[in-house]
């Protein structure tokens, strides 16, 4: 395996000897090897997102990578998915109400009366500021409707 960027710099000033080996395997294991405090750390993370407000399509989409990248680590750390699910609250409560009641009620419309799984809000949010990015720019609501149900979702186009 090879190391770079912080893990790199944290044994950098051992050197390269098999001397030096277990020392570095140590000092990554205690950085690095800890899930529990990784978790700890990620949903710390996810936590502190920054609330945006009404108007503020960077903000929301800035949230929006923010969160998906937030909720890739805590899937790859082990995280269950009914504990992300369950955090949804805590991303409605760092948007604009208009726009949380906006995807609340289109969840209501088409009949899905459970509470929006976290990729589900995610999606939710992106369709919202496409739909926020293009209203600004002038663009029909028509065509940014037939945009989206054409492109398929972030989701489906990288792993998280």
């Amino acid at each position: 395996m090879l190391l770079e960027g912080p893990a790199l710099r944290k044994i950098s000033h051992l050197g390269c000897s098999a001397e030096v080996y277990e020392d570095a395997k140590d000092i990554l294991q205690r950085f690095y090897g800890n899930t529990a405090e990784q978790l700890n750390s990620a949903w710390r993370r996810f936590d502190s997102l920054t609330p945006v407000d009404m108007g503020d399509i960077e903000g929301l989409e800035r949230l929006l990578d923010e969160a998906r990248s937030s909720a890739a680590l805590l899937r790859r750390l082990g995280e269950a998915e009914e504990s992300l699910n369950s955090n949804v609250r805590v991303l409605m409560q760092r948007i604009p109400e208009a726009v949380s009641r906006r995807i609340l009620e289109k969840r209501i419309i088409n009949q899905e009366h459970k509470r929006p799984t976290m990729a589900e809000f995610l999606d939710s949010l992106a369709t919202e500021i496409r739909i926020s990015r293009a209203s600004s720019q002038g663009t029909s609501l028509t065509t940014v409707i037939a945009w989206n149900d054409t492109v398929p979702s972030h989701r489906a186009s990288c792993s998280i």
